[in-house]
């Protein structure tokens, strides 16, 4: 087993917060959205230029699956018009459907289970390494 790396902890929640901010650059284009997309974009060139770039690129993944995951949330009510009556009046709303923002999401979040499973593996050994001593048996005759 081998023991655990130092600052491994820190890159994760730095792919994290650049997952994150990209997904809300992404989803505000339209408005400041443009304006934060160079900060992820630096962020994930800094950090890519790190080892162990695939576990960077699954929490990169997970990170930006939380962004869909949460909108699914916010629209589970949904699709369409949609009415709630509360006790000093009425809110109406108009939801997405939250299925393919809960398969995009999804999808994502097991891309990067995959993709750790695959980083965290150990190496297989190779030849007769593993097989043991070999045993020799007498003929009879």
């Amino acid at each position: 087993m081998t023991p655990p790396r130092r600052g491994r902890g820190l890159t994760v929640f730095l792919w994290v917060v650049v997952g994150l901010v990209a997904a809300f650059a992404l989803a505000s284009i339209i408005s400041v959205g443009l304006f934060i997309l160079p900060f992820p974009i630096a962020g994930a060139i800094l950090l890519l230029s790190r080892p162990r770039k695939v576990v960077a690129a699954a929490v990169l993944l997970a990170a930006a699956g939380v962004a869909p995951l949460f909108l699914a949330y916010l629209n589970r009510p949904g699709p369409g018009h949609i009415c709630h009556t509360y006790t000093d009046g009425v809110a109406c709303g108009d939801y997405l459907n939250p299925w393919p923002w809960l398969t995009l999401g999804a999808v994502l979040w097991l891309g990067s289970g995959i993709l750790f499973a695959r980083a965290n593996r150990r190496p297989r050994p190779t030849g007769d390494a593993g097989a043991g001593p070999e045993v020799v048996r007498p003929v009879s005759p």
